[in-house]
Formats: C-alpha cells, structure tokens, sequence
C-alpha cells in the first residue's frame, strides 16, 4: 500500500493542500492582526482629537484655566473602553480613569521623540496583552500639551484568539478534505492505466493486431499508449514473418 503509486500521489496532495491552508491561515492571521490594530489606532486618534477639540472649547469658557477646561473635555467625552488623558509635559492634568504615573512617563516619552506630530504608541503594563495609544499635540494659551486615548489590547487579542480556534477546528477537516480529494484524482488520473492493463491482459500471440484504446485520456498517457502499440505491430510483424517461414519450411 505505502508503495503504491496512488497512496504517494495521494500523500502529495494532502501535503501540498495542507501547506497551503496553514501558510493562508498565518496570512489571514498577520493581516487581520494588522487590520485590527489600525483600526483600533484610528478610533483612539478620532478621540484624541475630539477630546483636543473640546479642551479648546472649555479653554475659551474657562477663561484660561487649562487643568479645569482639561476636566471638563475629558469628562464630557463618551468612551467605549477606552481612556483619555490631557498631559502637560510629564504631568498629568485630567483623565477620565486613573492612570499611572509611569504610563505617563512612558507616553510623554515616546511624543517627545517627535513633538512636532501625532502617533500611536504601544504601551506595555496597561492590561495583560499591553494597550495601545494615540497621541495628538496641541498649543492651548501658548503652552503645548498632549492629549491621549489608550484602550487595551485584550479586545484585540480575543477575536486573535477566536480566529486561532476556528483555523485550529477548521484544519482537521481541511486535511480530511484533501485527502479524500486527493485519493479521488489520484483514482481518476490512474484509471487510463488501469484500463491499458486490462487490454494488454487480453492480448496474446493470436490477437496481435489488436491495439490499445484510451480514449480521451491524458497526453502522457496517450504517449505510452502510442509507443505500446507500435511495440505490438513490430511484434505482430515478427511473428508473421515467423508464421510464413514455418509454413514455408513445413511445404
């Protein structure tokens, strides 16, 4: 069976479709991984500036106190899960949850590697699986400040995590699958060779004139088809010229 030509033309398949759903599933895999994460940055950026907004807005109201206009932005935003944050160099001014100070530190660092622009930050020891966060600068009464939206990753790595499952439950009946599929085209691109079998059985020394028919099948095989049956009419010409001789010499 292990040597059988079907049974390695089989494995084949099964080797080669199995590779192929486990590269497709680590693509599928990075690129939503990626997907989720940017979209997770675009809707901290859309808070960050919302909440930079309406700072500007209770500035204006506050009549310059920045900690109290920093309050009231903060508190009037309406969050999903996420927080957000007003910083005045590495001091923080207002968040709508408590924060740590050496997630500020972290924060205030990695903006002021480029003050002059907005980004998004990984920021580790949030939550178990770390969080995200985007940082927009803003000038309110001259001074610079950075508004912050920070939101775990827990989310993120869950629907992973479910994505791994499925591809994990989905693989068994990938491979059974390809090696049903395998076996079946193994048997059917086989079969020609099967049937040329069965006509070279019938023919003998008294039937040399016969050929063998495959009809429609491969090109390959069409090739050997050929080839068998020139090999026969050499044959059948042989053993004429042997029958000729014999009656020859009998006379």
């Amino acid at each position: 069976m292990i040597n059988s030509f079907r049974f390695r033309l089989t494995l084949w398949y099964l080797l080669f479709f199995s590779l192929l759903f486990v590269l497709f599933s680590l693509f599928l895999h990075g690129v939503l991984s990626h997907a989720l994460e940017r979209r997770l940055d675009e809707a901290l950026a859309v808070e960050a500036n919302t909440t930079a907004a309406m700072l500007l807005d209770e500035f204006e109201e506050m009549k310059g106190n920045v900690p109290a206009a920093s309050s009231e932005a903060v508190s009037g935003m309406r969050l999903h899960g996420s927080l957000v944050a007003v910083l005045s160099g590495n001091r923080l001014l207002a968040a709508s949850t408590p924060i740590s100070q050496p997630q500020v530190d972290f924060i205030a660092a990695r903006a002021a590697l480029d003050p002059a622009a907005d980004l998004a930050v990984a920021v580790p020891q949030v939550a178990p699986n770390g969080a995200r966060a985007a940082v927009h600068r803003i000038t309110v009464g001259g001074q610079d400040y950075r508004v912050v939206a920070l939101q775990s990753r827990d989310q993120l790595v869950e629907d992973l995590a479910v994505l791994r499952r499925v591809i994990f439950l989905a693989l068994p009946v990938v491979i059974a699958l390809a090696g049903f599929g395998g076996y079946w085209l193994a048997t059917r691109s086989l079969a020609p060779l099967g049937w040329m079998a069965e006509q070279a059985h019938r023919i003998t020394g008294s039937n040399l004139n016969m050929r063998l028919e495959i009809g429609n099948a491969a090109e390959e095989l069409a090739v050997l088809s050929a080839s068998f049956n020139e090999l026969l009419s050499r044959l059948d010409l042989s053993f004429e010229s042997m029958r000729r001789f014999v009656a020859d010499a009998s006379h």
